[in-house]
C-alpha cells in the first residue's frame, strides 16, 4: 500500500469517528427538543451537560483533521474535503467522498436542529417570564387586598371596609 493510500486509509477513518461523534450530537438534540417540549427541567440539564461534552469532542476531532491534513499533506485545505477524493485512488476516493458527504450532511441537520432547539427554548422563555410577571402582578393585588395580621383590607370585594374583620362573598 502506497502511503500516500495509507493516509487516506487513515484519513477516512477519522471521518468515521468525526460522523460517528455528530450523530450522537444529533441524537442528543432530537433528546433536548423533547425535553423542552415537556419542560423536562432534570433532563434538559443532563443533556446539555452531553452536549457540551459532544461538543468538545467533536471540536478535538475536526482539529485533528486539520492538522492530520496540513501534516499529510494530502493537497487540500482543511475546509475542502471533496477534493481530497477526487485526487485519491479509487477505493479510498469513494470511501472519503462518501463520508465527507455523510459528515456535511450531519453537520447541515446538526445546525438546524439546535437552531429550531434555541428558537423554541427562547419562546418558552418569554412564556414563563411572562407567567412570572403574572404571578407577581397577582401577588402585589394580594399584598394590596390583605393586612400584614392576614385580615382583608377595603377593597372591591369589601367596599364598605368591613373593620379588618374577613370578608365572606
Amino acid at each position: 500500500m502506497k502511503a500516500n493510500e495509507e493516509s487516506l486509509v487513515r484519513f477516512a477513518e477519522h471521518l468515521r469517528a468525526e460522523v460517528e461523534c455528530l450523530e450522537h450530537l444529533y441524537a442528543v438534540l432530537e433528546s433536548e427538543a423533547v425535553a423542552l417540549r415537556q419542560v423536562a427541567l432534570v433532563e434538559l440539564n443532563e443533556l446539555a451537560r452531553r452536549k457540551e461534552r459532544i461538543i468538545d469532542q467533536h471540536l478535538g476531532l475536526a482539529k485533528r483533521r486539520a492538522e492530520y491534513l496540513a501534516e499529510h499533506r494530502l493537497g487540500i485545505d482543511a475546509g475542502d474535503l471533496p477534493e481530497t477524493s477526487e485526487s485519491a485512488e479509487e477505493p479510498q476516493a469513494e470511501s472519503v467522498a462518501e463520508l465527507t458527504s455523510r459528515l456535511r450532511a450531519l453537520a447541515t441537520a446538526v445546525r438546524d436542529q439546535n437552531h429550531k432547539n434555541h428558537i423554541f427554548a427562547e419562546s418558552g422563555k418569554g412564556l414563563i417570564q411572562s407567567l412570572f410577571r403574572l404571578f407577581d402582578i397577582g401577588r402585589s393585588r394580594l399584598d394590596s387586598t390583605y393586612a400584614a395580621d392576614g385580615q382583608i383590607r377595603g377593597s372591591v370585594l369589601n367596599a364598605q371596609g368591613n373593620k379588618g374583620r374577613a370578608c365572606l362573598v
